[in-house]
């Protein structure tokens, strides 16, 4: 299944135009988490992203380095598992998706969840399956063969799962290279690296409130609406917008406008 910018509405179109945009001004590991949930997360909905790169024809996925990237609480064992690059789990993976074509592939979490204990522990978090694309590359300083896995909680009907393949086929050139650009080619083994957001926070600790008018401020932002747009929809004005952002910020610990956002929908006070 095939889709290119002309198959999408309108809406997608402008959508996916700001999104590459976007992917130009990535340079580091923060910025590549921020772009996948504010504009990667329309077209392949994930809650839990794995980037593993650097495999190469000497080494395979032995010299490969993995990052985790996360907006929900993970459990401990995928966080100590994931980053092996050597593992069992990960040359599976790779030996379906070459098994495909080399093209986008959904992977149910049911066909195997006895084969190694990351199948059984993503299936027992609540995920139903992982779709999974590659690139493989000329050796040298070019990684040769790069994974991107992304998985979500939230069941997805045949459509759904059509769909996010498809977009996953129209992004992966988009997302290896702006991988390779802002995240590091080698990782300590067997470090964990969740991604830059803060879980949600535990009982009894406190947590910044954010009022109904900054949510609906926030959602705006997401949309990536300006200050006098926000400010004409919700009938204020737009320095009153300003002012509403200068304490989100605040409460979030965020420093721009893009961070507030990334950290709102990491605690779901925004979708």
């Amino acid at each position: 299944m095939s889709m290119t910018i002309s198959d999408t509405s309108d809406e997608q179109s402008q959508a996916f135009l700001r999104a590459t945009e976007a992917a130009l001004d990535v340079n580091d590991r923060y910025q590549f988490f921020v772009w996948m949930r504010l504009h990667l997360h329309r077209f392949i909905p994930h809650d839990l992203a794995l980037c593993m790169m650097g495999g190469s024809p000497e080494e395979g996925l032995d010299g490969a380095h993995v990052q985790v990237f996360h907006s929900v609480p993970v459990v401990e064992t995928l966080l100590r598992d994931f980053p092996n690059a050597r593992s069992r789990w990960w040359h599976d993976i790779a030996e379906r998706w070459q098994r495909q074509g080399r093209r986008a592939v959904q992977i149910p979490l049911d066909e195997s969840a006895s084969s190694t204990r990351e199948w059984a522990a993503l299936r027992d978090d609540g995920y139903g399956s992982l779709l999974v694309h590659g690139f493989e590359g000329p050796a040298g300083e070019t990684p040769t063969q790069s994974l991107f896995v992304f998985a979500l909680r939230a069941p997805a009907d045949d459509a759904q799962a059509a769909l996010a393949g498809a977009h996953m086929n129209l992004w992966l050139p988009m997302l290896y290279c702006t991988a390779v650009r802002a995240l590091p080619q080698r990782s300590p083994p067997f470090a964990s690296e969740s991604a830059p957001s803060r879980a949600p926070a535990l009982s009894g600790e406190a947590e910044p409130p954010l009022t109904r008018r900054e949510i609906q401020i926030l959602a705006a932002v997401r949309e990536a609406r300006q200050n006098a747009e926000i400010g004409r929809a919700l009938g204020i004005s737009a320095l009153t917008v300003k002012n509403h952002l200068r304490s989100i910020m605040k409460k979030l610990n965020a420093r721009n406008r893009a961070q507030a956002v990334a950290e709102a929908m990491s605690r779901r006070l925004i979708t």
